[in-house]
């Protein structure tokens, strides 16, 4: 995964950029090909690139928008680029040139928060907007990629990982006893908190707003109880929808710059996977 990072002094304190790059630094191992950052004065962003698509040879984050007043990181992987590109009126030769996260910032400029609805794939990304002077970070629907904040006297940081928020002096370092009770005793971990005390994470499925006079909004943007309910299955018909969505799944999976390898456990999921990869591959 590639990382993101970014700090936020309200007041105009000085040290936004040289804060953000110590966490940059905090994070060098999980972006080995390529780093960025953007200097906002009261606000810098970083973005550490770990290369595992053929698009991200055009990834040169931090991405600029609406004339400079939207900055975006973006640690993705959007698996409907075609489906986003011809909505937005993208052309092919363009979307062929474009990383991920331009076409998170193209949908952003379009739709605002309702881009989330929009987005299918992994990730997690956070966007500025001066306008407004609001932070507005996301997570995907299952949580593929991680985000976490930290909140503090009348400034705001946030990192991939919990690692970037740790380099800076102002957040404080310790064990989260509830979290690591919960996590021994097997139960599934719920709610912002982390295994750190001082360090919070942004749910899956969440958004959140931080405004310049320190407060946040966080909300759940997706849940599977919104999605329709079918009553009535039709037998082969819907065999073979399964199996053509299958396939549009398998095939968003299949783009990479790497080789293709299948865990099989032995069970129907890890078959159906190879049945459909195999031909696709083949192709």
């Amino acid at each position: 995964m590639s990382t993101i990072a970014g700090v936020w002094y309200p007041d105009g304190r000085p040290g936004a950029r040289i804060d953000c790059d110590r966490m940059s630094r905090a994070l060098a191992l999980y972006g080995p090909h390529g780093e960025g950052i953007w200097d906002g004065g009261e606000i810098a962003l970083a973005s550490r690139l770990m290369r595992f698509l053929p698009e991200d040879r055009f990834d040169c984050q931090p991405l600029a928008g609406r004339g400079g007043r939207l900055r975006l990181v973006a640690d993705c992987r959007i698996d409907n680029r075609e489906e986003l590109g011809r909505i937005l009126g993208i052309d092919a030769a363009d979307q062929a040139t474009m990383c991920d996260a331009a076409f998170i910032l193209a949908a952003l400029e379009r739709w605002g928060e309702g881009a989330l609805d929009r987005l299918c794939g992994d990730f997690a990304f956070a966007a500025w907007d001066s306008d407004a002077r609001t932070l507005l970070l996301a997570r995907d629907p299952v949580g593929n990629r991680p985000l976490h904040y930290h909140m503090g006297q009348g400034w705001f940081a946030f990192a991939s990982m919990p690692k970037g928020l740790l380099a800076l002096p102002d957040v404080p370092t310790g064990p989260d006893p509830v979290q690591l009770l919960t996590w021994q005793m097997l139960l599934p971990l719920q709610g912002p908190s982390s295994f750190h005390k001082g360090v919070s994470r942004l749910e899956f499925g969440h958004l959140a707003i931080v405004d310049a006079d320190g407060g946040i909004r966080d909300c759940r943007y997706w849940s599977p109880r919104t999605l329709p309910r079918r009553h009535h299955f039709g037998g082969n018909e819907d065999a073979e929808g399964l199996r053509d969505v299958l396939d549009v799944a398998v095939k968003a999976q299949l783009r990479g710059t790497g080789g293709t390898a299948l865990m099989l456990s032995g069970g129907l999921d890890s078959a159906a996977l190879a049945s459909s990869a195999a031909p696709l591959l083949a192709a």
